[in-house]
């Protein structure tokens, strides 16, 4: 995994302070997505997601929130320069906003320190962004005093902001191996008097989670990790992305009409969490509890910009990255339409070719496509890829053979470069080990010249591929809603979901069918030590029809393996229209699973399941509408 640096968060003091007042004239929505992979200065390690964050999010705008494709500015490489962002906050953000108007700030790329010239930081050292072309001669980072600055000129005129962060936190400490680290040092140069706009914040102030005090402001800030943490960056569908983006814009993308970040940072931090055990995002200010963007509808099933290329073919703005495979469908519907259920389409087209964020497709049935027409996906798949492992096969004959012996299952796939890599099998001094992309243990060292060392690792490692196949298994683009919920015995409604528990507490989940049709639930608890155990329904092919509307709900006991001290339990229910057969999700901790037989299982939708769980990844597209999933986590400690 690759890691990205944060400038500290100081650069949120004292902004977004104003509570929105609502203007006679509909609020505008607006974003500026700012990414950098390519910095000019030699000795600034170049990045290889931020431009693709960016790309990502600005799709989940304009297709789940409606953000209007030309309010979204993207700034990214040689544009984002110090100039060039400073301009785009003034003229982009600043400058048009009005009072109630909603505004996205998005920021991927390295962050740093310089010396403070303002005498307001304790370490007598600004957090910084580090632009396009800082540490060339004469230009600098941006500092934390100049954001502020032009921040509090923003929310003097809309207080209804949101700033996303993924990068790390600039006193983070770097781990050996494993990981390129995005750790960019101080830039040790006097700098030049703060620009008269720059606002310092008060030295000494109490600071909170993220370094950031913001007395009576209404504010939300998500950030990638806590602060003396690393943010990942690693290859989700292909392409490179930092791993809070990947899973904000994926969370974005499922939210149900009235999802608050509280609702969707739950979501992202039990998926960053369990990959990258030792990453936690954040979320903090005033607003967490508020609906996400200030919108005050959400489409609950999400649309891609579909626009004419002359004839019959078509551009569809998203490709491989949201499951778009070539010879998928998409319905295709006017420009302005919100409701897909009810509302007429006007065309039909069939997926040509594919890149990561765009399409070409062709119309297979109806009439034209106007500019900014919206597609409905039909189907996902996903596609051949499995699992990427990465076996150090130079540190000996054993490495060599555990590498042979996993080329042939399909459910994953061996990478060169741990950087690409979820799954990292290595030697330490006698032991091989099995760890995640942040050099978190997987599962327990095998000594070396144990006879049954290959069979154990390839069996390690065999399971925890299914293991996170099942964990990943989700559908952004459904229809399908659902909530879900978990509740400690004896709490009062409304507290919110325990986020840690001990050993014996009773957890009760509740599902609520928030969909126009009755759907069956599979809940699942996928364990950190590697289990799969099936919740509900109790008996593999018993699941009963949850009404619209009805709630489900059942206790459970919550326990520790032995030889553990803790484990993270993420609690999985997946919905579905038709009932499923669970028996291909279990599976016991770190020992191997018989795979289900799907040549039994003739229904499309059970096909696909135990395809992707059990070798043949290239399964046929399923329909986005027959399922989709939702999880919470919950550390389980003794």
């Amino acid at each position: 995994m690759g890691y990205r640096q944060i400038f500290g968060f100081g650069i949120t003091c004292l902004f977004l302070s104003v509570t929105p007042v609502l203007s006679a004239d509909s609020p505008t929505k607006r974003a500026l997505l700012i990414g950098v992979d390519d910095y000019r200065a030699d000795h600034v390690s170049d990045l290889h997601g931020c431009v693709n964050d960016v790309q990502l999010m600005r799709n989940v705008l304009v297709g789940k929130f409606e953000v209007p494709p030309d309010n979204i500015r993207l700034l990214t490489n040689a544009a984002a320069t110090h100039a060039g962002i400073v301009d785009a906050i003034r003229t982009h953000l600043i400058d048009p906003a009005r009072a109630g108007d909603v505004v996205i700030l998005h920021y991927s790329g390295h962050g740093s320190q310089m010396r403070d010239v303002s005498g307001d930081e304790i370490d007598d050292l600004d957090e910084t962004i580090v632009p396009h072309d800082s540490r060339t001669e004469g230009i600098f980072d941006i500092s934390d005093d100049q954001i502020n600055g032009l921040l509090k000129q923003l929310t003097a005129k809309t207080g209804n902001v949101t700033f996303i962060l993924d990068s790390c936190h600039s006193g983070a400490i770097s781990r050996a191996g494993g990981n390129t680290v995005r750790k960019i040092d101080p830039d040790d140069r006097p700098p030049p008097p703060p620009p008269e706009y720059a606002l310092s914040g008060t030295r000494g102030a109490d600071e909170g989670i993220a370094g950031v005090q913001l007395e009576g402001s209404d504010y939300v800030l998500i950030s990638g990790c806590r602060a003396n943490e690393l943010s990942n960056e690693t290859r989700f569908n292909g392409q490179r992305h930092g791993a809070l983006s990947w899973f904000l814009t994926a969370a974005l993308q499922a939210a149900g009409e009235d999802v608050t970040y509280q609702d969707v940072m739950h979501e992202v931090e039990a998926e960053v969490s369990s990959r990258f055990p030792s990453q936690h995002p954040q979320l903090e200010g005033q607003g967490t509890d508020l609906r996400v963007f200030g919108t005050d509808r959400i489409n609950t099933q999400p649309y891609v910009l579909v626009e004419p290329l002359g004839g019959d073919s078509v551009k569809i703005e998203a490709g491989e990255v949201y499951g778009i495979r070539k010879a998928a469908t998409l319905r295709v519907y006017p420009p302005q339409t919100k409701d897909f259920r009810s509302g007429e389409e006007i065309a039909t087209v069939a997926v040509t070719t594919t890149e990561a964020f765009t399409s070409t497709a062709k119309i297979i049935a109806g009439g034209s496509i106007q500019a900014h027409s919206r597609g409905v996906l039909e189907a996902v798949s996903y596609g051949e890829a499995g699992i990427p492992v990465y076996v150090a096969v130079g540190e000996g004959e054993q490495l060599a053979r555990i590498a042979d012996e996993l080329a042939a299952t399909t459910t994953l796939e061996l990478v060169d470069s741990e950087a690409d890599a979820r799954i990292i099998v290595d030697r330490l001094g006698n032991r091989i080990t099995v760890t995640s992309g942040d050099l978190e243990s997987l599962a327990a060292p095998v000594a070396e010249f144990d006879d049954a060392a290959v069979e154990r690792v390839v069996n390690q490692v065999t399971d925890l591929t299914h293991w996170l196949t099942v964990f990943d298994l989700k559908n952004p683009m459904s229809d399908l809603q659902i909530e879900f919920d978990l509740r400690r015995e004896g709490d009062a409604e409304g507290v919110p979901a325990p986020r840690e528990v001990t050993g014996g507490s009773r957890i009760s989940y509740l599902v609520t069918n928030q969909h126009s049709q009755p759907l069956y639930l599979t809940v699942l608890d996928v364990s950190s030590d590697g289990s799969v155990a099936l919740l509900y329904p109790p008996v593999a092919g018993e699941q009963q029809a949850l009404p619209p509307g009805e709630k489900f709900s059942r206790t459970i006991e919550m326990f520790v393996p032995e030889g553990r001290d803790s484990v993270r339990d993420v609690l999985k229910v997946i919905a579905t229209n038709e009932p499923i057969n669970p028996a291909v999700f279990p599976q016991g901790g770190i020992r191997g699973a018989p795979p289900a037989q799907t040549d039994a299982l003739q229904d499309p939708l059970n096909r696909f399941l135990a395809e992707v769980f059990h070798g043949v990844r290239a399964a046929k597209p399923v329909s986005t509408g027959a399922w989709t999933t939702r999880q919470q986590l919950l550390r389980v400690s003794r």
